[in-house]
């Protein structure tokens, strides 16, 4: 699974393309800010994948299964 770096979006993700960081086993996908005014609901952002990475202490891909 760690070599396993993107989900693209399709019928098995409809939220959108997700990357997985191996050594942190997390995967990581866009946000969506929406807000309801009279009456319709709008996305008002999309994040990038980018926007919520970040660097972690752990390593998971370096421990014994």
């Amino acid at each position: 699974m760690e070599n396993t770096h993107w989900f693209n979006e399709g019928i098995e993700h409809p939220q959108g393309h997700k990357r997985f960081i191996g050594k942190l086993h997390q995967y990581f996908g866009q946000q969506f800010i929406s807000k309801v005014e009279n009456r319709k609901f709008n996305v008002v952002h999309r994040t990038t994948i980018e926007d919520s990475l970040y660097e972690s202490e752990v390593d998971y891909t370096t421990q014994a299964l």
